[in-house]
C-alpha cells in the first residue's frame, strides 16, 4: 500500500483487526509508541481504532508493519477502499468465530449432558452418562482445545502475556 504522508501531515487514525481484549489495545499502544517518531498513540479497542500522532518525517508502513508484527492487522481508516477490506476481514473473522462456538457447542453437547444427568440424576439425561469415562471425553475435548481453541491460543504465545485468555484456552483440559 502507497500512503504518502503528504495526506496525513501529523496524524492517523488506523483499524486495527485482532484484538481480543484490552490488553491487545494496550500492547499495540505500547509497541506504536516504541516506533522512533511516534509522538503519541491511543487505542481503543471497543471502536478497534489506533490514533497515532507523528513526526512528518515517519512512513505510515512502519506503523502497519509494527502493528502486523505484533500479530494484528491495521488498515488506513481513510482509505475508503481499504476500508471496505478492513470491513470485509472483520465481517470473515466473526464468521470463523460464529463456525467456532457451533462446532464446539455441537461437540460438548454429550459431555455436559453427561455431566448434568449425573449431578441432576434424572433419567433423561443418563443415556449420555458413559461419556463420564475420561477417555471418551477426550475424543471431543482434543479437537475443541487445538482446533477451536487455537486462534486463543496462538495469541498466548505470541503475546508471551497472561491475559484472559491464559484462563479459557485450557479449561477444556480440567476435569
Amino acid at each position: 500500500m502507497n500512503v504518502k504522508n503528504e495526506i496525513f501531515p501529523d496524524g492517523i487514525t488506523l483499524d486495527v483487526i485482532g484484538m481480543t481484549c484490552s490488553n491487545c489495545a494496550l500492547r499495540i499502544e505500547k509497541g506504536l509508541k516504541k516506533v522512533p517518531g511516534v509522538r503519541d498513540a491511543r487505542v481503543n479497542f471497543a471502536m478497534e481504532t489506533a490514533k497515532v500522532e507523528f513526526k512528518s518525517s515517519i512512513e505510515i508502513e512502519r506503523l502497519l508493519d509494527k502493528i502486523d508484527s505484533l500479530g494484528y492487522r491495521a488498515f488506513v481508516h481513510e482509505n475508503l477502499e481499504i476500508r471496505g477490506e478492513a470491513e470485509k476481514a472483520h465481517e470473515k473473522e466473526f464468521k470463523n468465530l460464529k463456525v467456532r462456538v457451533f462446532i464446539s457447542a455441537l461437540l460438548s453437547f454429550p459431555m455436559v449432558s453427561g455431566m448434568v444427568g449425573h449431578i441432576a440424576n434424572n433419567q433423561i439425561f443418563e443415556y449420555f452418562s458413559f461419556i463420564i469415562n475420561h477417555w471418551l471425553q477426550f475424543a471431543p475435548a482434543t479437537p475443541i482445545q487445538f482446533w477451536i481453541g487455537a486462534p486463543e491460543q496462538k495469541v498466548i504465545f505470541r503475546n508471551r502475556t497472561v491475559n484472559y485468555l491464559i484462563m479459557t484456552s485450557p479449561s477444556s483440559k480440567r476435569r
